[in-house]
């Protein structure tokens, strides 16, 4: 098993792209092993990794793409912390942050997440429910829903 912490996603993902991780990674899943990832590691394993935080110091804050991640996880792209960062109170942000980044799936993970993706497609194991899936018509979504 490979463990993939969280921490400054920017950073992480380019360590990982820098040592050329990024096809072993590929390599290792494919022979059956299994990679446990959290916070900014989980972003890095998805296609497309996003920076956001609604509310910051300096004014308005609007999701941007930072670059793409590894690739392991299609379709979908993580939102950790999303309670803290993003304003989930307001239908209309989440409508339009959820169909910004369509076809993908927003998936918000908070503490105690525990999903798992396989070949039949992706599990919510979570003790507590502490994820869900940003819906284009502003609503969260179970992760059973993707």
């Amino acid at each position: 098993s490979v463990i993939i912490t969280g921490g400054h996603a920017a950073i992480l993902r380019n360590r990982l792209m820098f040592f050329g991780l990024q096809n072993l990674l590929h390599e290792f899943v494919d022979d059956g092993n299994h990679i446990y990832a959290w916070s900014a590691g989980a972003m890095a394993l998805s296609n497309r990794m996003v920076l956001y935080h609604d509310d910051p110091p300096w004014g308005n804050g609007y999701p941007e793409v930072m670059d793409y991640g590894l690739g392991l996880l299609d379709q979908v792209i993580f939102f950790p912390h999303a309670k803290a960062r993003l304003d989930l109170s307001d239908p209309s942000r989440i409508e339009r942050l959820a169909r910004r980044f369509s076809p993908d799936s927003c998936i918000c993970i908070e503490n105690g997440a525990h999903l798992i993706f396989t070949e039949f497609g992706l599990e919510d194991i979570s003790k507590r429910r502490s994820s869900f899936r940003l819906s284009s018509d502003g609503t969260k979504l179970a992760v059973e829903n993707v």
